[in-house]
């Protein structure tokens, strides 16, 4: 593969990186560093992709565990471009991999100073929330998100972010906030309703839960779970004779397998209150 692409390309260095980041993106790290050693053997120091193939290259070393050769890879790629916050990034978590927490700590502190000078510091907190969440550290990611009113925390990305969030800490009212505004931003989206329903099933508030999933039915009336979520609604409400045309309905699309037993269940519950 190499002395192919040494025949294609002599000595352009731009031709060496690209087909090096095709490996990357292959997880082929070893021919990817490889290639890189030549992109930058070949780059001329004024070259205005150089901090990429050492940023690039310090990813292969990384993944292929040396760590000591990616850190002065990507230490070189941020003196060759200081301003880049994704060099910041990249770095500490090398550091982070050798156990030198506190370095890793500053480069962080680095990030937040660039994106903040930028008006941009919100993407920091975002991807500390990430990181904070990943390691178990709930509170602490749900702080960095919540009590703003700032519309960049309110994009479906973040939202989602905070779903996951405040689903794992079981905290049902934010997640009602965080899905009532991704309701509001996308009213036609499905899955953001089902799962209204089933925390306010969750939390026994049963007639706002049939509001919700009637908004779904009509939008989707093919969806089996959504009649199978309405069942076990209107039967909490004592509604027994519209959960029962909703069992029938569901058992005539299809459905699956739990699906089917949940409705045999409560078909089963519905003939015990109706004898």
């Amino acid at each position: 593969m190499i002395e192919k692409v040494k025949k294609l390309f002599s000595k352009n260095p731009f031709h060496y990186a690209f087909e090096g980041e095709k490996l990357l993106l292959q997880k082929d790290y070893k021919n990817a560093l490889k290639l890189y050693n030549k992109a930058i053997k070949y780059a001329s120091k004024d070259s205005e992709h150089l901090d990429l193939y050492y940023s690039s290259r310090a990813e292969a070393k990384k993944n292929l565990r040396d760590l000591n050769g990616a850190l002065i890879d990507i230490t070189k790629a941020i003196e060759l471009a200081p301003t880049v916050y994704l060099y910041y990034f990249e770095r500490s978590e090398i550091k982070k991999q050798l156990n030198d927490k506190n370095a890793s700590e500053e480069d962080l502190k680095t990030v937040f100073n660039i994106l903040d000078k930028n008006g941009s510091s919100h993407i920091f907190k975002i991807y500390m929330a990430e990181r904070k969440a990943a390691q178990g550290n709930l509170n602490e990611a749900a702080e960095l998100l919540d009590g703003t009113d700032d519309p960049r925390y309110n994009t479906e990305n973040v939202l989602n972010i905070k779903v996951s969030i405040h689903s794992k800490m079981n905290d049902k009212e934010s997640l009602i906030n965080d899905l009532n505004k991704l309701i509001e931003m996308f009213p036609l989206r499905v899955p953001y309703l089902e799962h209204k329903t089933n925390i306010l099933m969750d939390l026994k508030r049963f007639d706002e839960a049939l509001s919700v999933v009637d908004k779904a039915i009509n939008l989707d009336d093919k969806n089996s779970k959504l009649y199978v979520l309405r069942i076990g609604i209107n039967f909490n409400l004592k509604n027994f004779e519209q959960a029962q045309k909703d069992i029938n309905t569901a058992l005539n699309l299809v459905i699956s397998d739990e699906d089917k037993r949940r409705c045999m269940f409560y078909q089963s519950k519905i003939n015990e209150e109706l004898r």
